[in-house]
């Protein structure tokens, strides 16, 4: 049932979190093998604004939620920069109350 929930989740989104990233991965590096499995709309590698590495995790966007659940599957034990990337459905943020709203 969590694999037919995740799914339902990609089927909306399109959106991926990925962990267990090198704190040297680029950007450009993580986009290479994301976009193995079709184009991006959005990619986000959080950067530590002191040392300017890599905080170890991205959130990515394809165009086509479709490809999102195809490299899912794909990306699971797949290797970059000498580390095993993790993936899974990135979960909807919780949006903080505007000040308007109040």
């Amino acid at each position: 049932e969590a694999g037919e929930d995740e799914e339902a989740l990609l089927e909306d989104t399109g959106r991926l979190f990925i962990t267990n990233l090198a704190y040297c991965c680029t950007e450009d590096a993580l986009r290479a093998l994301l976009e193995r499995h079709g184009p991006l709309s959005e990619l986000h590698l959080p950067v530590d604004a002191t040392s300017r590495q890599a905080k170890g995790y991205a959130f990515a966007t394809y165009q086509h939620p479709a490809h999102a659940i195809v490299a899912l599957s794909d990306l699971a034990g797949q290797v970059l920069m000498g580390r095993c990337v993790r993936v899974e459905p990135a979960k909807p943020s919780a949006r903080r109350p505007s000040a308007a709203a109040a």
